[in-house]
């Protein structure tokens, strides 16, 4: 007896599913019944793209902001196939929102489709999520685990973005910030060109991606960042040094923990908090009797985290 084998094409869409998807249009489709879209097959996917089309603009976006919200909430709910659809959405936001839902897909399918919405879209908040999105994938690219044409092609899409002058500060902003990942000396000339800017936006972009591309060359620039007067150089030197996690930084970063800025205050217990150390952890104990007891709570909070950590440590 030979046996034969079930393809998408044979087998029949979940009931459960199929209802689903005909009754998308309805502004009362509870979430439980959006969850059967998880996991769609290939025909699945087929009947929904056509009801998909059917939709007004206001409920496609609602349907996206729902699947998110469930699929953040839930580790186990797969609806790739619907944001990959919504990718080629008519509606900018649409494609956005798309875009923002993959933010933990690192199937490199998801590559191609988002150099050509970096590169081509009409919309510059699309454009921008796109270049957020494609850091991930330059990581990757650091760490040696994406195909060196792949790795190649992001690296020059992202840099095109940052120095293109017919873009927004936004735009350039996150292609600079997502091109941090890679150490190369491109990316570094870029950082460098945009902190020497006159352009503020592009002054806090370039101290971002400082702390991303964790080159230790720039530790004595955004050390002396720490003393600008703009509060917001100094909450973003403060995380960009967070990110290095070099405890070379923490004496400087103390001295933070008075800043006339709550903000800047809370940054640093967290970016204490992240380079841990015996003197971070010292700076963080000096803090439980803060009297603003945000300060003293978030204090607590993260020498709670480090001893967790520790212990996971001895485990």
């Amino acid at each position: 007896m030979t046996k034969t084998s079930t393809t998408d094409s044979d087998r029949q869409p979940r009931p459960r599913t199929a209802a689903a998807i005909a009754r998308l249009a309805s502004p009362d489709l509870p979430e439980e019944s959006l969850a059967e879209l998880s996991e769609m097959d290939r025909q699945e996917a087929g009947l929904f793209q056509q009801a998909w089309q059917a939709l007004d603009v206001a409920r496609r976006r609602d349907i996206l902001g729902s699947l998110s919200r469930m699929a953040n909430a839930e580790v186990g709910y797969d609806f790739a196939p619907v944001f990959r659809l919504a990718l080629d959405d008519s509606d900018a936001e649409v494609r956005r929102l798309a875009i923002a839902a993959l933010w933990e897909c690192e199937a490199t399918w998801l590559i191609h489709p988002l150099l050509q919405l970096l590169a081509a879209d009409p919309d510059e908040a699309v454009r921008a999520e796109a270049a957020r999105a494609l850091g991930r994938f330059a990581l990757r690219a650091e760490l040696g685990e994406l195909p060196a044409p792949e790795a190649t092609a992001i690296a020059e899409a992202l840099l095109a973005a940052a120095s293109d002058p017919r873009g927004t500060t936004r735009l350039r902003g996150r292609a600079l910030e997502a091109a941090a990942f890679l150490s190369i000396d491109p990316v570094r000339r870029a950082i460098d060109e945009s902190y020497h800017s006159r352009d503020e936006q592009m002054v806090l972009s370039a101290i971002t991606a400082m702390g991303l591309n964790c080159d230790p060359d720039w530790l004595p620039l955004l050390i002396r960042e720490l003393a600008n007067p703009a509060p917001e150089i100094r909450l973003a030197t403060v995380n960009a040094l967070g990110e290095m996690e070099n405890e070379a930084a923490v004496t400087d970063l103390a001295e933070l923990l008075y800043d006339e800025d709550r903000r800047v205050r809370l940054a640093t217990i967290t970016a204490l908090a992240r380079i841990s150390g015996p003197e971070a952890r010292e700076c963080l104990v000096l803090c439980l009797d803060d009297p603003d007891e945000e300060i003293s709570t978030a204090a607590e909070q993260a020498l709670a985290q480090l001893a967790r950590m520790d212990s996971l440590d001895i485990l």
